[in-house]
């Protein structure tokens, strides 16, 4: 009874190290695609006057700021060349007034 207790959480332990490593390995890889291009897709959230922008491909915080204005200053200080690619209600969502 004991060797299949041990078995079974060999095997779960096993499946669950390879899922946690291929979801990191398919994080790196659209990353290294990311970089590659000239353009990144982006994510906005608004959260108490404030937004939140993301990668929209591997959900990697990227900047915040209270207006459209220093969201984009800050994603091209920190992306420079980059392209920034957004859904329309993403895009909406950063023209709101407050």
């Amino acid at each position: 009874m004991e060797f299949l207790i041990l078995f079974i959480s060999l095997v779960v332990g096993i499946s669950i190290g390879w899922n946690a490593r291929e979801r990191h390995e398919r994080r790196l890889f659209l990353q290294e695609i990311e970089e590659q291009q000239e353009s990144i897709r982006i994510s906005v959230e608004k959260h108490n006057d404030c937004y939140y922008i993301y990668n929209d491909v591997t959900e990697e915080f990227l900047a915040q700021g209270k207006t459209r204005k220093e969201v984009e200053d800050a994603l091209h200080k920190r992306f420079p060349g980059k392209i920034f690619a957004a859904r329309e209600e993403h895009i909406k969502l950063l023209h709101e007034t407050t």
